[in-house]
């Protein structure tokens, strides 16, 4: 042997031990190496006979050994690898063989115009590829099957709770049993119970990734009184002091999903009044405006218990909490902030937590500022000639938060002074004064106009008095500025009080007491009986006149027979559904010309698919369960203002003949003298056509047979005018002569142009037919 030989030996032994076949094509186009392992890949001739063969037969050996399953790929997979190779393109690409091992193939060229091509059995990593897909799979049926499980809980939890919470709430307003504790200790913990099930589905949907924001026009202002006020009674008997600062800076409309943010605040807060153990709680909540960066931060600091530093890394999980003994003490699932954290992650923002064991902890929520195209900035007041009495310490502090901004002045008075000075306004809280009203009678006329009586913002404990009532838990700003009472505050406490919901633009009832509609008539579809017994008694409550109904059939024929201002449905319903009963009741309004009446889905169904489905089909709104008597309250006025504009607006004299879906008596004068049995005998045998003629067009479009849609289009405009159909009528005359002009593309774009047009005429009519013909 010459020495110069060894390294080449040395080659050879070294590929003939990789795991991979190898095999070197001569820049001539010819084999001039394999490896033993080629011929363990590839068996059926030993490796002396493949040597020296021109590459195309090299192909051909190999293509005739991949798997049977692939035999009408071999020549389209031959003609591949033999372009590349002339075109010294680089090649990958992977097959299975006979034996089902699956072989990658990769080669590449070298400088001297030879190719080195490998082959790798990636049969292990192609099994794994298949388990993890069967694996998603499996995991996708199980999250649709875990997203129909707590949509099913959903409605049978909440069904029977909405019964009780509701019942409980008609209790609360009885002036014979509404203060009983029992009534509201179960109120309490029913309340709990509806907050429990409600995070455990939300989380479910982040888990999912089904949740998405809806942001709206919103007046964080409005929207942050209204929560304090929501916890002062809780405060209240927990001796807090709650305190909400919210930055006059702050646009009076940002695009937010108020219900989102309402639903971390709300947690927030909750979370602070509960872990709370100092001799003088406080709780504060301070909304502030960075402008520049154009970011809202909500702060919600209290001085509770606090959390350690080794348990804030695991606080945002889901189902943590800071330590076991806290879950005793506190109870809770400890989901609230983990859905916090991914709602503020939804809203591009952060939450952070900032404590001390045993001090207490600080939560910072921040997310972008996005400015309501209607909001309204007007220039801060300048109040520097006002001095604000107060000798409410929790108020006074409060007070001296807006100072800087509206440059009054501010002094804390243990005594109550006598006389008031011109430029001075008082702040009174009677319980810190033992000579309140004495002080009162003694001052003059023009003074008591300058003094304002402190109270809490619920109206149990709010004080009653012939001078101005201010609350404390919160301080309401426009409130305040109101008291201070000049041109400019007035214009500022104007637009900061502004708010985007209709319902509260239209004075929505906080009271049920104080409404009455009595002109108004309501459909009801539940088939609960105790929810029923609920929404009768919440009816009667309002003076609204109802119409009770426990199946979507015996809605359809009451409907009929009768107009209603409002329809409260259920939304899971045998038969029908609470989307398909609005559907066949707005088909109705549609045929017999009715104003369109406002129509409600009440259910605790909170999947998107739900909410989709009720408003595609008419609904004006989806209610969540429980209904209480203040929300359905605010529901009847709604729809009494809405109502109030649409009788206000002209009705026009004629109706487009389109509007008309079809009229049966061009079918009579068609027909002549038949029985009302011979016409319900032909409809029926029409309708059975109609779907008939119908499908076949839709598959015709489908398979884009334009001569074959032409023809139907055209029988399907003779058949629609013998019912005076002319809406359906006119859409297939445009189909038809889409069908008949311009080539082929042109037919297609024209014809896709109007079909959803043929669609929407074609389902309009057959459920008008059924709704009567069925």
């Amino acid at each position: 042997m010459k020495k110069n030989d060894i390294p080449a030996q040395q080659f050879v032994h070294a590929m003939d031990h990789i795991t991979d076949a190898v095999v070197i094509i001569s820049p001539q186009g010819f084999v001039s190496f394999i490896n033993d392992k080629f011929i363990s890949f590839f068996p059926g001739r030993e490796k002396h006979e493949l040597m020296n063969q021109n590459i195309k037969f090299l192909v051909c050996y190999i293509v005739e050994r991949i798997h049977d399953s692939e035999t009408r790929s071999r020549p389209a997979l031959q003609r591949f690898i033999c372009n590349k190779i002339s075109s010294s393109t680089a090649i990958s690409v992977d097959f299975q063989k006979q034996d089902g091992r699956h072989v990658k193939y990769t080669d590449q060229g070298l400088a001297d115009g030879s190719r080195v091509g490998i082959f790798s059995d990636e049969s292990a990593i192609s099994a794994l590829h298949k388990q993890f897909e069967t694996a998603c799979d499996e995991a996708e049926k199980l999250s649709q099957a875990k997203s129909a499980f707590m949509a099913a809980m959903s409605h049978e939890v909440k069904t029977p709770l909405n019964a009780i919470i509701s019942m409980l709430d008609l209790c609360s307003l009885d002036d014979y049993i509404g203060n009983n504790e029992y009534i509201q200790r179960i109120q309490k913990n029913a309340d709990n119970l509806l907050g429990l099930i409600n995070n455990v589905l939300d989380f479910t949907k982040f888990e999912a990734n089904k949740v998405t924001l809806s942001p709206t026009s919103c007046n964080i202002r409005t929207l942050c009184e209204n929560i304090i006020e929501s916890f002062s009674a809780s405060a209240l008997k927990q001796h807090t002091q709650l305190t909400l600062f919210v930055d006059p800076r702050l646009p009076t409309e940002i695009e937010v999903d108020d219900i989102r943010l309402r639903q971390v605040l709300n947690n927030l807060i909750s979370n602070g009044l509960k872990f709370t153990n100092a001799s003088h709680p406080k709780l504060s909540l301070f909304i502030r405006y960075h402008q520049h960066e154009k970011r809202i931060e909500c702060c919600v600091q209290d001085n509770g218990i606090g959390i350690s530093e080794e348990q804030q890394k695991y606080i945002f999980a889901g189902f943590e909490q800071a330590s076991t003994d806290i879950h005793r003490k506190f109870g809770g699932t400890g989901l609230g902030l983990s859905i916090c954290q991914k709602i503020s992650w939804l809203m591009n923002g952060s939450l952070k937590v900032d404590s001390v064991l045993n001090k207490g902890t600080k939560f910072t929520f921040s997310f972008p500022c996005i400015e309501s195209s209607i909001a309204e900035s007007p220039a801060l007041p300048n109040l520097q000639d006002k001095l604000i009495l107060c000798n409410d310490p929790s108020l006074f502090k409060c007070l001296n938060l807006y100072r800087p901004f509206f440059r009054f002045q501010t002094r804390f008075c243990a005594e109550l002074p006598e006389p008031l000075n011109d430029n001075e306004f008082i702040c009174v809280s009677p319980s810190n004064s033992a000579n309140y009203q004495d002080w009162l009678e003694q001052l003059s006329h023009d003074s008591r106009k300058r003094v304002s009586q402190i109270g809490n913002a619920s109206s149990d404990t709010r004080p009653k008095s012939d001078i101005y009532s201010l609350s404390s838990m919160p301080l309401r700003l426009g409130e305040l500025l109101d008291f201070l009472s000049s041109e400019q505050t007035q214009a500022f406490s104007k637009a900061s009080s502004n708010t985007s919901s209709n319902k509260q633009q239209h004075g929505v009832a906080q009271d049920p007491d104080t409404f009455f509609f009595d002109d108004m008539t309501a459909l009801v579809v539940e088939d609960n009986k105790d929810n029923m017994f609920v929404f009768e008694r919440q009816l009667q409550r309002l003076n609204v006149s109802a119409d009770f109904v426990l199946s979507p059939d015996e809605a359809i024929t009451r409907f009929k027979e009768q107009n209603y201002d409002v329809v409260l449905s259920d939304f899971q319903m045998p038969q029908l559904n609470g989307a398909q009963l609005i559907r066949r009741l707005r088909a109705i309004e549609q045929l017999q010309h009715r104003h369109a009446c406002q129509m409600f889905i009440v259910t605790a169904d909170k999947t998107q698919s739900c909410f989709d489905d009720c408003l595609a089909a008419g609904a004006n709104e989806v209610v969540m369960k429980p209904l209480t008597l203040s929300s359905l309250s605010s529901l009847f006025e709604t729809a009494q203002f809405l109502l109030r504009d649409i009788h206000e607006t002209k009705v026009p004299a004629s109706q487009s003949r389109d509007d008309i879906i079809y009229q049966i008596d061009v079918l009579k004068d068609i027909l002549g003298s038949v029985s009302e049995q011979e016409l319900k005998d032909f409809m029926a045998q029409y309708l059975i056509n109609f779907a008939t003629a119908t499908d076949s067009l839709s598959a015709a479009i489908s398979q884009a047979d334009w001569k074959k849609v032409g023809g139907l289009a055209h029988s399907l405009k003779s058949s629609s005018l013998i019912i005076g159909a002319q809406g359906l009528s006119r859409v297939c005359v445009e189909l038809e002569n889409a069908c008949n002009e311009g080539a082929s593309a042109q037919k297609e774009h024209s014809v896709h142009t109007i079909w959803p047009a043929v669609q929407t005429q074609i389902t309009t009519l057959r459920d008008a037919l059924r709704l009567n013909y069925e």
